[in-house]
């Protein structure tokens, strides 16, 4: 079932959607996979981001720093409820995770966005999108 979309129209989560695309472009330049809208759910996100990492040459392997994503049911959360749960992690074990979140947390806010994350790798990082600026 689809959820309904009352934010659909709202300049405000627009712009920060878009803020929020842009900060993945910079995060895909710092060596992260960043991926909006991806695939269907997170068991599917994690999936295909390691297939991806597997077939990367070993030059590529040590250049990836980790990777962050939202998916097809998030994208839903972003019109309905104006908010967004970001995944991420590292390929090189959980000891890094925390590292590459607070990456990510930095890039988002230095696009202007406020992320609220409690620093535990094992949570996903909430990006309010109703906010201004």
């Amino acid at each position: 079932m689809k959820m309904k979309a009352p934010l659909k129209n709202d300049e405000t989560v627009k712009t920060n959607r878009g803020l929020l695309l842009d900060a993945f472009a910079a995060l895909r330049q710092r060596g992260f996979f960043a991926r909006a809208n991806y695939l269907c759910c997170s068991s599917c996100g994690f999936s295909a981001l390691q297939v991806r990492f597997d077939e990367l040459t070993p030059e590529e392997k040590s250049e990836t720093k980790g990777f962050v994503f939202w998916h097809s049911q998030n994208e839903d959360d972003i019109w309905a409820r104006g908010e967004v749960n970001l995944a991420f992690g590292s390929f090189s074990g959980f000891d890094e995770d925390e590292k590459v979140g607070k990456e990510i947390v930095s890039v988002l806010e230095s696009f202007g966005l406020h992320p609220e994350w409690d620093e535990n790798p094992a949570r996903k990082i909430l990006v309010p999108l109703k906010e201004s600026k």
